[in-house]
């Protein structure tokens, strides 16, 4: 018995870009999770001991940490299993929704929601730039490194998440198109009596 071909990846037909963009999608939130389970678990990877404390963490604070987190790394699922494999029906496994197709108009909607917020959130790292690269007094708790690290990260991951998902809007519009060839009605002819 012979094993099953591999099935090509969804990608292969698509310019290189549009691959490597949506693995950095997905790869991008990676460091920000971490970070945050480190920050939850009460290890101050990237900001002062006291602003941790001040985020109560550990602590009930670290709920609202391990939530973003979470939503992060939702995000990269999200994007890994929809927009990187071009799915046309739902994973099995998921419950509820398991094995359904994929309504690409529902995928681009929610991931506009993370655009979005990544979107706010670089234009507020953007200040930074507007600052002449300085570091404004009114950030405290946070070391330079960390911010700038932080700052090309939601730079990143926001222009990768959105070429990713105008991407996947281009490709699934091929999907809703009536195939080449498919019958059409032919236009109305006109009798001679008429």
């Amino acid at each position: 018995m012979t094993a099953p071909k591999p099935r090509p990846s969804a990608l292969a037909s698509e310019p290189r870009w549009v691959a490597a963009v949506t693995c950095v999608a997905i790869v991008a939130p990676l460091p920000y999770g971490l970070s945050r389970l480190l920050w939850a678990a009460g290890i101050p990877a990237g900001i002062d001991m006291e602003l941790l404390r001040e985020l109560h963490s550990p602590g009930w604070g670290s709920l609202y940490i391990l939530f973003l987190a979470l939503l992060a790394e939702s995000t990269a699922v999200f994007t890994h299993v929809f927009v990187r494999s071009r799915a046309r029906r739902t994973p099995a496994w998921l419950p509820g929704v398991g094995d359904r197709p994929v309504r690409p108009s529902l995928v681009i909607a929610i991931l506009l929601v993370p655009v979005g917020v990544l979107t706010w959130r670089g234009a507020l790292h953007l200040e930074l730039v507007l600052n002449g690269f300085r570091i404004p007094d009114h950030i405290t708790g946070v070391p330079d490194w960390s911010l700038w690290a932080q700052a090309a990260l939601v730079w990143t991951w926001g222009a990768s998440l959105a070429m990713a998902t105008l991407a996947y809007h281009r490709a699934t519009r091929a999907w809703r198109a009536p195939p080449t060839g498919a019958l059409q009605l032919a236009p109305p002819t006109r009798s001679k009596g008429s």
